[in-house]
């Protein structure tokens, strides 16, 4: 089942990474700031991760599960997968892997929304008063 999961998970991931990347091939102005901000969140991640692998060795006080979905959330789960792969730390909790799944679907039908509404011109439409 975990297997599945994270099969399911990458595929997701890979469809959500060619959305950002034609949303910044239209809108280049704002693409280098976004991907400023991804990079930045991503290695926040990929540190709060490696925390919570040396903390959980050590026995020491964890890092919550929730604020690692809510900064793998923030990180657009970019890095998700290599870094639970490279460490080896929650690639076996299934529990987790079905959050991060979740959390990517949730990013999945915002980036499409966000896609629609930006490609189509509705962000251009303005309300006249």
């Amino acid at each position: 089942m975990n297997r599945c999961v994270r099969g399911i998970g990458k595929f997701v991931l890979s469809l959500n990474a060619l959305m950002l990347i034609l949303l910044g091939a239209e809108y280049t102005e704002s693409a280098l700031s976004c991907l400023v901000l991804l990079g930045i969140t991503n290695m926040l991640f990929i540190s709060f991760f490696w925390l919570d692998k040396k903390r959980a060795c050590q026995q020491g006080q964890r890092i919550s599960e929730l604020a690692l979905l809510m900064l793998s959330f923030a990180a657009a789960n970019l890095s998700m997968f290599a870094v639970q792969s490279l460490l080896k730390h929650k690639s076996k909790k299934w529990q987790f892997n079905i959050k991060l799944l979740l959390s990517l679907l949730c990013q999945t039908a915002i980036l499409i929304t966000a896609s629609y509404w930006l490609l189509s011109g509705l962000a251009s439409i303005r309300i006249d008063q």
